[in-house]
């Protein structure tokens, strides 16, 4: 049976605000609470379709993250997600009864956007600030800046799978020890170990649609059509290509994920940061939402 997160499809209630511009959101209840009230707040109506959620790798390959977690002393230690934070600290806690903090308490923490580096540092880790491009391919290019000139240093990798390589490559062809360790798993929506429980007085007000009730949305038109989406991953995106037509603009959370929505075809847009804001800013400027404020919000 469905989820009670999954509503499977937009009731009437929400239709009453069907005249605002609606923006489909691959993001969790649990994830996306701050952005749906940015947008609501702007007169969009937000509906969510998560497709995956996050939960910290189990059996053999749990056994092999906690190796890696406990594997140093590492002299930097990089996070690309805010799951990938989370996930690795319910790995060291059940496996090895020490926290984030502890096993890398002496290492230099780097991670990717706002959201990664506030999950770290409310774990207790000191974190580097940000990199200016919020990606992978960001870190490689400010990494001599950061981390400094010297070749050899011993850098582990956290991140879910499958990952993308071009990190650890990279930093592997400029002489470093690079190591990798996958954390956690993206499986369908609702995860029966989620990483992040949702709570009630937390929960996103938006619709929540499963797969096939995306699918639908993508194809709707008039009323009940989708007027942009908010792509939050290269891998949500292919997701969502492989439901339905995606027609409308695509705003995208980094370059990554702006290179995978070209690849595709799709109208992308990437915005200028990861926050909650910067992606309202972003979709106000794509649908033109400034020049017609009044209209929308009267």
């Amino acid at each position: 049976g469905a989820d009670a997160r999954v509503t499977g499809q937009v009731d009437a209630a929400d239709r009453e605000v069907a005249a605002a511009p609606r923006v489909l959101v691959t993001r969790t209840p649990a994830r996306s609470a701050e952005l749906v009230e940015g947008l609501t707040s702007q007169g969009f109506a937000p509906v969510l379709s998560p497709l995956s959620e996050a939960q910290a790798v189990s059996g053999r390959a749990g056994s092999d993250a906690v190796g890696l977690l406990s594997g140093g002393p590492y002299d930097v230690v990089t996070f690309t997600s805010a799951n990938g934070v989370w996930a690795a600290d319910v790995l060291a806690r059940e496996h090895s009864a020490r926290s984030l903090g502890e096993l890398f308490g002496h290492a230099r923490v780097w991670c990717v956007g706002e959201a990664t580096t506030a999950a770290a540092t409310n774990l207790g880790l000191t974190v580097q600030n940000p990199p200016r491009e919020n990606s992978a391919a960001g870190m490689l290019e400010e990494w001599t800046r950061v981390m400094g000139e010297g070749p050899g240093q011993s850098v582990l990798c956290v991140h879910g799978e499958p990952a993308r390589t071009e990190l650890v490559d990279g930093l592997r062809d400029r002489g470093h020890r690079g190591r990798e360790a996958s954390v956690y798993e993206q499986v369908p929506f609702p995860a029966s170990r989620p990483l992040i429980e949702t709570e009630t007085e937390r929960a996103s007000p938006a619709p929540v649609l499963g797969r096939e009730a995306t699918s639908t949305c993508l194809r709707a038109e008039g009323v009940d059509a989708i007027d942009a989406v908010v792509a939050t991953s290269p891998r949500l995106l292919q997701t969502l290509a492989d439901l339905g037509p995606v027609r409308v603009p695509v705003i995208c959370i980094g370059r990554t994920t702006e290179r995978a929505a070209r690849e595709l075809g799709l109208d992308a847009t990437r915005s200028p940061g990861t926050s909650a804001a910067h992606l309202t800013d972003a979709v106000s400027r794509v649908l033109g939402y400034d020049e017609h404020r009044t209209t929308h919000t009267s």
